[in-house]
């Protein structure tokens, strides 16, 4: 299947799901729709190169994936118990304040994944990456 086909069926599978998604469940549904079509197209070329070139995932891979995937689980489930907060806030805000929330939300996020990333992060693996097996020249 060639890149294009591979688009091409995704763009079916994110406007069939977005009509179906958002009939009941309104905007969100057709934004999750779009998303599942994206997902689609990504699976399926990931799927075609594993069939065409090989795929494997290297060790030092297999040791950070489930870090990566924690921390972004847990920055998903703070960042949904913020909106318990963030979204009382919002209702009769102005477009400026509805921005600053937002960006609070997003700036946020992105700490609470970088710090659960560190945290999660064993003491080796973080100097190992830190220098990266490169020494400083001598003259520094």
């Amino acid at each position: 299947m060639t890149p294009l086909i591979a688009t091409l069926k995704a763009i079916v599978v994110a406007i069939a799901s977005a009509f179906l998604l958002g009939h009941w469940f309104g905007a969100p549904g057709i934004a999750a729709g779009i998303a599942l079509g994206a997902w689609s197209n990504a699976l399926t070329l990931l799927r075609r190169g594993a069939e065409t070139f090989g795929f494997s995932i290297d060790a030092a891979a297999r040791r950070r994936l489930p870090r990566i995937a924690a921390a972004a689980l847990a920055m998903g489930g703070l960042l949904w118990l913020a909106t318990a907060f963030a979204l009382p806030a919002d209702a009769g805000a102005r477009s400026f304040v509805q921005a600053l929330i937002l960006l609070v939300l997003i700036a946020g996020g992105i700490a609470i994944y970088g710090l659960f990333l560190g945290f999660l992060a064993s003491p080796a693996g973080a100097r190992r990456s830190a220098h990266s097996g490169k020494t400083a020249p001598p003259d520094l």
